[in-house]
Formats: C-alpha cells, sequence, structure tokens
C-alpha cells in the first residue's frame, strides 16, 4: 500500500503505532516495548497490507531505540523526530487532546506531509562512545550541583558532600581512560578523533563527544547543516520595525552544542583563524555570547569538514570554504 506513514510514541513498557492513509483515515494498536511485541507489529502492518512505509519516533527518551533499530533492520525508513516539532504541528493543526493514541496518530500524519532525513543506526561502538561521554556529561553536570550546594552546607554534612564530588572526580578520569581504550580498540574511531584533535581547542575529551553525537558523516554531508542540527544556527526574531537581540537556536543536540562551548573559549584566545574570526565580529559591535556562539558553529562546520575530507586541520585553508 502507498502513501502509507506510521507514527509511534513510546513508553517503557509499550508503545502505541498508528497507521495514516490519509484523508482523516488511521488505525492504532498498542504492542508490548519488547522483541515479542516488535513482532505483533510486522504481523498488524502485514494485516493491513502496509508494506514498508515512512515511520517516526520523538527523540524524547531512550525507549524507542531498540525499536528504532528493528524497524530499520526491517527496511522501513525510520525518522527521529524533534518532539517540539511534533508538538508545534499537533497545535496548529487543532489537535485539543494529549494521549499516547493521539500523539501516534499526529507524529504519523506529521511524516506523510513533511520531508525529513532519514534515521541510521549508530555503528555499535558508536554507541559504546555515546555511552561513555554522556555518563561523563552526567557526571560533570551532577558535581557542579554539589559544589554549589557545598557552598551553602553546614559544616557537617559538608564533608559527606566532599566525599561525593571526590569519588565523582575519580570516576570522571577512569571514563576518560575508558574512552581512550575503546579508541585504541577501534582504529577507525581513534583516527577519527586524533584528526579533529589536530585543530587547536580540541582535545580528546570535545573530539569524543563530537564523534559519539554526530550522524553518519559523507562526502556530501553539509556541514551548515549539522549545524543547524546542532542548534548551533542563529535564531532572528524580527516584527515590524522592532528587531529582538539575535541569538541561537538552541533547537538540537545539547551534548554538541555544549562540548563545544569551553573549546571555543580556548580557540578564540589560541587558534589563530578563529581569534582573527572573534576580532571582526568584535568590530561589528557583537556581544561576547554572540562571539562565542559563532565560533562553535565555525568549529563544528570545520570539524565536520575534516571527517568528511578525511583530511588534518590546516591553519592556512580558508575559512570560507568549510
Amino acid at each position: 500500500m502507498k502513501n502509507v506513514s506510521l507514527g509511534i510514541d513510546v513508553a517503557r513498557l509499550t508503545f502505541v503505532a498508528a497507521l495514516w492513509f490519509g484523508n482523516g483515515r488511521f488505525a492504532k494498536a498498542t504492542f508490548d516495548n519488547q522483541v515479542g511485541g516488535f513482532r505483533k507489529l510486522r504481523r498488524w502492518l502485514q494485516a493491513h497490507n502496509a508494506g514498508h512505509v515512512r515511520c517516526a519516533l520523538e527523540s524524547t527518551n531512550t525507549y524507542g531505540e531498540a525499536l528504532a533499530e528493528w524497524l530499520y533492520k526491517e527496511g522501513h525508513a525510520v525518522h527521529i523526530l524533534n518532539p517540539e516539532r511534533t508538538a508545534c504541528y499537533a497545535r496548529s493543526v487543532g489537535q485539543r487532546n494529549k494521549t499516547d493514541p493521539v500523539d501516534a496518530v499526529m507524529i504519523a500524519r506529521f511524516i506523510s506531509v513533511h520531508a525529513c532525513t532519514p534515521w541510521r543506526p549508530p555503528a555499535p561502538e558508536q554507541k559504546t562512545l555515546r555511552s561513555l561521554t554522556r555518563t561523563r556529561h552526567q557526571l560533570v553536570e551532577y558535581s557542579k550541583q554539589l559544589r554549589n550546594q557545598l557552598k551553602t552546607a553546614d559544616v557537617t554534612a559538608q564533608r559527606y558532600l566532599q566525599a561525593t564530588l571526590e569519588a565523582i572526580r575519580q570516576q570522571l578520569g577512569a571514563i576518560v581512560r575508558a574512552i581512550g581504550q575503546h579508541l585504541e580498540a577501534h582504529p577507525v574511531l581513534g583516527e577519527q578523533v586524533q584528526r579533529m584533535m589536530t585543530m587547536k581547542g580540541v582535545g580528546l575529551v570535545t573530539a569524543a563527544v563530537t564523534l559519539a553525537e554526530l550522524p553518519p558523516i559523507t562526502p556530501d554531508t553539509d556541514p551548515r547543516a549539522i549545524c543547524a542540527w546542532a542548534g548551533l544556527t542563529p535564531r532572528r526574531w524580527q516584527s515590524g520595525k522592532t528587531e529582538w537581540r539575535t541569538c541561537l537556536s538552541r533547537k538540537g543536540n545539547v551534548y554538541l552544542r555544549q562540548a563545544l562551548y569551553m573549546p571555543a573559549l580556548v580557540a578564540k584566545r589560541h587558534n589563530p583563524l578563529l581569534h582573527a574570526f572573534a576580532q571582526q565580529l568584535a568590530a561589528k559591535g557583537k556581544t561576547s555570547g554572540a562571539i562565542l556562539g559563532a565560533i562553535s558553529h565555525k568549529m563544528l562546520r570545520i570539524l565536520v569538514g575534516l571527517l568528511r575530507t578525511n583530511t588534518d586541520f590546516n591553519p592556512n585553508y580558508s575559512l570560507q570554504k568549510n
């Protein structure tokens, strides 16, 4: 059956699948979120003569990862959607209720009329790297919270907070060592990380996070599209004669965006090309925050360019060509 789309709303134990046939016609069913439920989904699709369909899930949690990989192996075109897009679409068509079945139908309806980039599952070694880098990110964020608590904590409680911080510090060191060992065990990943580290300001952790979070990079990949996907593009807001301050869209991969913040600070001072770029923006009256955002954007474009062309960073290469 042609022009059929599948929308899925995933929870921890179950998921709701909805087939959208167009003209307000749809079918929906609930399945267990495990292999047995996936097989029942296959039979349900066959019962509706659906064949291979465009299917979509929201990227709200990790509960749908196994299902997305199963759908991909079954030959369906899988799309992982930003939930904000589907939420805005639901409001635009007048959706009043919010339940799992209603959301599944809305996701199916959305993917039937919107062109989105198909999703491909990451390689197992990239998934492991991503697990390590995201765990490190969570520990870093938790340590920041503990440091803030330590400033106002009672003397009696301070030693417990300090002990926890010390344990986190040790775990962070262990994770960095595990990342290094993982890259050594997978030379292709290790080579890509080393290539990104040829750019001044990019260290092991930044390169590892970038590689772990990026989608597959091919010679046809557009670095500008990757920057938009990471939320590192400007968001302009203008109405009539009023122009609000432009800022980053921040609509995208938060791990990748945050990983580039500190390297942007370093590159602003010590990378000759990006230092000159920062001075040009400062001469135009750009704020410090805007300059750092622009440097992060430029750094990501360069890093994607290095991966796309399999070349090391060349400080004499024109920024305009990355």
